[in-house]
């Protein structure tokens, strides 16, 4: 992707139903912690996102539990 200005982080309580996203803004941004999230397991993905606004197609699922 050219002109990449950020990332887009989809996630949910489900793997096929990414509903949240936060926009990121910072081409050299490798980290991002989201806050606020309840006990239970959350679904990620990311995509890149260009000047114009368009997004990649995002990564693979990967999940994480929240004790």
């Amino acid at each position: 992707m050219t002109n990449l200005t950020g990332y887009r982080i989809y996630y949910g309580t489900s793997p096929t139903s990414l509903t949240q996203s936060i926009d990121v803004t910072g081409a050299t941004v490798t980290s991002y912690i989201v806050f606020g999230l309840a006990s239970g397991t959350y679904y990620f993905a990311v995509a890149a996102i260009n000047s114009f606004g368009t997004a990649s197609t995002p990564t693979n699922v990967i999940s994480k539990t929240i004790p």
